[in-house]
């Protein structure tokens, strides 16, 4: 499921030439707004408990680079279970892009 993600990304952003972050961004606005889960506060509220446990540990925290490489919007989606819906916005994301882009008969 997350490999179909990470391809349905990269096809949507080789269609629309936008980049996969803004990609990302956008359908985590449609997830926020239809579905009302907020995937980037999900993100930020899993690397700040994994900084605070980390630095109760070892009494430093992580640097932004490293947070971002043990947590992403994917994989909070995978452990949350909405991934599919995720998949779903995309799908009909595609879809309609395509039937934009086609040209029209004569």
């Amino acid at each position: 499921m997350k490999n179909e993600a990470v391809s349905l990304v990269n096809d949507y952003s080789r269609l629309t030439m936008i980049s996969q972050s803004d990609v990302h961004h956008k359908v985590y606005d449609i997830l926020l707004k239809q579905h009302g889960i907020d995937v980037r506060q999900r993100v930020a509220n899993e690397r700040e408990r994994i900084n605070a446990e980390h630095y109760s540990k070892k009494g430093k925290r992580y640097s932004e680079s490293t947070l971002k490489s043990k947590v992403n919007g994917i994989d909070v989606m995978v452990r949350d279970g909405v991934l599919d819906r995720f998949n779903a916005i995309l799908v009909g994301l595609l879809a309609a892009e395509k039937d934009r882009s086609l040209p029209v008969a004569p």
